[in-house]
């Protein structure tokens, strides 16, 4: 996943997809005619568009679709974990916003994190950081990963994005925990964590019916299904 810059807003969906071919021809470890292409045009002003754009193998996909093929369901939506955490958290997100200063989502997994920073209306950073061999089985490892590259990625918001500050960040923490990650963040200066509640995302009148820890894993479903009906 990354933020593409292209130069105008293309005049046909078959142009984007050749202009974003080009692009992304040197950034990704595989031929990207093989690759399966979704972008998102985030909000700005000026002739540039700069778009959200998620690259993966498209023999991948075919395998995550043939699997519900196989178990007698259709594939309607292919999506990826954070963004859909980001819609589910969207009102808290968009909330914090108003208030003047950025804000940022932390997804947390056993694999891997991924810090999203928004700016008004768009997203200004995106940032997928893979665990190495023996540091996912190490939890302490993991969180000395995840502070160094926190760090570097706050760095870089700030020195070459213009960050002001982030005012809050918003986390989803399935492994390393919340009560591991929230301290990481105040150790680097985060004035304000807070956790995503999946049960936000559900018709108060059902009721919470799972506990925080179980929110945190549903948040992902959660969100794709609060995109969709977004949408």
């Amino acid at each position: 996943v990354s933020i593409v810059t292209l130069p105008e807003r293309p005049a046909t969906r078959k142009q984007l997809r050749e202009m974003l071919r080009f692009k992304l021809r040197r950034s990704v470890p595989f031929r990207v005619e093989d690759a399966a292409i979704s972008s998102w045009a985030l909000p700005g002003s000026g002739p540039e568009v700069n778009l959200l754009v998620a690259v993966m193998l498209r023999s991948v996909v075919e395998q995550y679709e043939t699997a519900f093929e196989e178990a007698g369901a259709r594939p309607g939506l292919v999506d990826l974990c954070t963004p859909s955490v980001f819609n589910l958290a969207r009102p808290a997100i968009v909330k914090a916003i108003a208030s003047g200063t950025d804000a940022a989502l932390l997804n947390c997994t056993r694999n891997y994190f991924t810090l999203m920073i928004m700016r008004a209306d768009r997203v200004v950073f995106f940032r997928c950081k893979s665990y190495a061999g023996g540091e996912e089985a190490d939890p302490s490892g993991r969180l000395a990963v995840m502070a160094r590259e926190l760090t570097s990625s706050f760095s870089y918001y700030a020195e070459k994005l213009g960050g002001s500050g982030v005012g809050a960040v918003f986390v989803r923490a399935v492994s390393p925990g919340l009560d591991e990650v929230v301290p990481v963040l105040e150790r680097i200066g985060v004035p304000s964590v807070r956790a995503i509640d999946a049960a936000e995302g559900l018709d108060p009148a059902l009721g919470r019916r799972f506990d925080p820890s179980d929110g945190q894993r549903l948040a992902p479903a959660l969100g794709a299904v609060a995109g969709r009906t977004a949408a």
